[in-house]
């Protein structure tokens, strides 16, 4: 498990938990990093200041996708991000492999389910984009229950002679 903000010089595989920071911050690979089949790589977002808002990673040298990608909010940021925001949240000298839950250019849930975004994979980073909020099961009530009342209203207004 690494949850620490710095730098690691060296290579690193990790198997484990793994998060730049305590809750946000930079963390520094000098050298390749490999994220096994059981790693888990979770970055928080509490907004679209790399490093300081939202966690961020570099690495030197190449990274190896492997295991699972988590995106957790922190501070409030479902209601600071825009569908217009880019985050990156990697940045390597190359990477290469996959995660287990998201292919680049998927949605990715946040890890508590009220928001999604694209994750995209360049040649050398990880970038967020196209936030999307997902409305709580009681808005949809509220916006079924108001529409339903504005046809009725509509309905009783043309029924009158």
């Amino acid at each position: 498990t690494v949850t620490l903000g710095g730098t690691i010089s060296g290579n690193v595989s990790n198997g484990a938990f793994m998060s730049p920071g305590s809750i946000l911050g930079t963390l520094t690979v000098q050298g390749n990093l490999t994220l096994l089949g059981t790693a888990q790589l979770w970055m928080d977002i509490g907004g679209t200041a790399q490093g300081s808002t939202h966690d961020f990673l570099t690495v030197s040298g190449t990274v190896t996708f492997g295991g699972d990608l988590a995106l957790n909010l922190v501070n409030g940021a479902e209601g600071t991000l825009l569908p217009t925001d880019n985050l990156t949240l990697l940045s390597a000298a190359s990477v290469s492999g996959s995660f287990n839950n998201v292919a680049n250019g998927g949605r990715l849930l946040t890890t508590n389910g009220v928001s999604s975004f694209q994750v995209n994979f360049t040649g050398t980073s990880i970038v967020l984009s196209q936030f999307a909020a997902i409305p709580e099961p009681s808005t949809w009530v509220l916006m079924m229950a108001g529409l339903g009342g504005v046809a009725i209203m509509t309905y009783r207004r043309r029924a009158r002679p």
